[in-house]
């Protein structure tokens, strides 16, 4: 296993880290970006996620590195938790580039695996 795609659950980050330790984690933009959300004005939000979302959409890790910097340097000011929230994890959140470029989209979060289980559900 070379790289596990996860949200902030901290019971899963123990469990894989005693179970695959070693192994690259993928933090979900789309958990983190709500969670970013999260700390900022409602009047805000719109044009500090879209902004936030140039980062991942980066044709490269080093042009999505330059991209969260631009983004930490306008929105820092204005919003610091929500820049500190995205900072925390912004390693974790570019691991996908390591991967060919036909996966990155898949790779960044965890929808897929959260789609699959609605539709079990709902066959059971």
């Amino acid at each position: 296993m070379k790289l596990v795609v996860i949200d902030g659950n901290k019971g899963l980050r123990n469990a894989i880290k005693l179970v695959y330790p070693g192994v690259d984690k993928q933090r979900c933009w789309a958990h983190k970006l709500r969670n970013v959300t999260n700390k900022i004005p409602k009047k805000l939000q719109k044009i500090c996620i879209n902004e936030a979302r140039d980062i991942y959409e980066a044709e490269s890790y080093k042009e999505a590195i330059w991209n969260f910097k631009r983004w930490a340097r306008i929105w820092g000011p204005v919003v610091p938790e929500a820049v500190e929230c995205l900072e925390e994890d912004i390693e974790e959140l570019l691991n996908f580039f390591s991967y060919p470029q036909e996966d990155w989209k898949r790779l960044r979060t965890t929808n897929i695996i959260e789609r699959v289980f609605r539709e079990v559900r709902r066959r059971t």
